[in-house]
């Protein structure tokens, strides 16, 4: 079986389906199904849909254990040897307006690769071509009342202002590929230096296994880039770190940016960081408190 999935390009997952009948595509549960709410504006007729906020991680932790796929030993080999899968599971995936703070925080996996055509803004994890994803998990004693919307950040620290994505020339299909895509928010940023860490033994950039830090005014933080090679961040170099919130388990949350030009940034990386300052000398919350907010557009 090995040979056949080395030379997949792409598995089909109906991670739901409890047998080969089921498909990928699964009738919304009815207290996830949408609502039109009538109503009068302007002199004439309106009206608004509405329905239960989603969460979008059940791909992470204890969910993933409630979709049918996942509990059969036979497919364990597929998730495994599948150089990339497409899960169709009961609840959507995506990046969402509203949840967009949280949406942020994914974390590449070490052999994750950006695409060398455009493929996705950096900001989103779809610019990646191969490795996986994973958002961080956070069980603190009130975990469980709250993990019907599993939210990453209690306190969040960015304002997002507008997030949209430019469909190409002629193209309608607002679930296809896009040609650009931004998001402006305002936060707190702060510039730092980011340099390879080096332990006295050497860095073996060869080997790909490299750990990287920023650093301002004596305080050090270890960080996690999402392609180091392909966004050219092996050399010593000014970058930037965003406060976009305070997590649950009271750690900062936050991600390396890169200027590409004024008030333009691309997301190269994040960092978990204390909410206290730690004996380490690695960032806390004073970090941030005495930079104002500002407006910036991340692509």
């Amino acid at each position: 079986m090995c040979s056949i999935y080395e030379l997949s390009f792409l598995m089909i997952s109906a991670a739901h389906g409890s047998d080969g009948e089921a498909g990928c595509f699964v009738e919304m549960a009815e207290d996830q199904q949408s609502y039109e709410i009538p109503g009068v504006s302007g002199g004439g007729k309106s009206g608004i849909s509405i329905r239960r906020q989603k969460g979008h991680r059940d791909f992470d932790g204890e969910g993933m254990y409630d979709h049918a796929l996942f509990k059969r030993a036979w497919t364990f080999q597929e998730r495994l040897l599948a150089p990339r899968i497409i899960h169709f599971m009961k609840n959507e995936s995506g990046l969402w307006t509203n949840d967009l703070p949280d949406g942020l925080l994914w974390m590449a996996d070490e052999d994750a690769m950006r695409s060398e055509q455009y493929r996705a803004p950096n900001w989103s994890w779809a610019s990646l071509v191969s490795g996986g994803i994973t958002y961080p998990s956070y069980k603190d004693e009130g975990w469980e009342e709250r993990r019907n919307f599993r939210s990453i950040i209690k306190e969040s620290s960015v304002r997002i202002l507008e997030a949209k994505c430019d469909l190409p020339v002629g193209g309608t299909d607002v679930t296809g590929a896009v040609a650009g895509g931004h998001i402006v928010l305002l936060g707190l940023l702060v510039e730092v230096t980011l340099e390879i860490v080096d332990d006295g033994e050497g860095v073996d950039l060869a080997g790909g296994d490299v750990e990287f830090s920023v650093s301002r005014e004596g305080m050090t933080e270890y960080v996690r880039l999402d392609d180091p090679f392909g966004d050219e961040l092996l050399e010593t170099q000014s970058v930037h770190c965003l406060l976009v919130g305070r997590s649950w388990t009271d750690e900062l949350c936050v991600l390396v940016l890169r200027r590409e030009d004024e008030d333009v940034y691309k997301r190269v990386g994040h960092s978990i960081c204390n909410w206290q300052l730690g004996d380490g000398g690695g960032f806390g919350k004073e970090f941030f408190e005495d930079k104002q907010p500002c407006v910036i557009r991340i692509i």
